[in-house]
C-alpha cells in the first residue's frame, strides 16, 4: 500500500469495476456502487491500523538510534581521549 504500483493497480480495478457495471456485466452494483464503497471501507479499516503500526515501529527505531548516538556523545565528553563518532555525511 502506498507505492505507485499499488495506486495504478487500484485505479485500474476501480475503472474496470465502474465500466463493468455501467456497460458490460449487467449492473450487479448499481450507480452509487455500494459494493465498491463497502470494499474500500473494509480496505481502509485494515489499512489504518497497519499504517499506525508501521509508524510506531519507525519511531521506535529512530528513538533507539538517537539514544545510542547520545550515549556515544556523552561517553566522548566524559572521556576526553575518545572522540565522538562523526554524524553521517560529515567529515573531520
Amino acid at each position: 500500500m502506498g507505492s505507485w504500483r499499488f495506486i495504478v493497480l487500484q485505479t485500474i480495478v476501480v475503472v474496470l469495476w465502474v465500466a463493468g457495471n455501467i456497460y458490460a456485466l449487467g449492473q450487479f452494483d448499481h450507480y452509487p456502487f455500494i459494493f465498491l464503497n463497502l470494499a474500500f471501507s473494509t480496505w481502509a479499516a485494515y489499512a489504518a491500523p497497519l499504517i499506525l503500526l508501521a509508524s510506531n515501529q519507525s519511531a521506535g527505531r529512530d528513538r533507539a538510534t538517537l539514544e545510542s548516538r547520545l550515549e556515544a556523545l556523552l561517553g566522548s565528553l566524559i572521556s576526553p581521549g575518545r572522540r565522538a563518532p562523526c554524524p553521517a555525511g560529515s567529515s573531520r
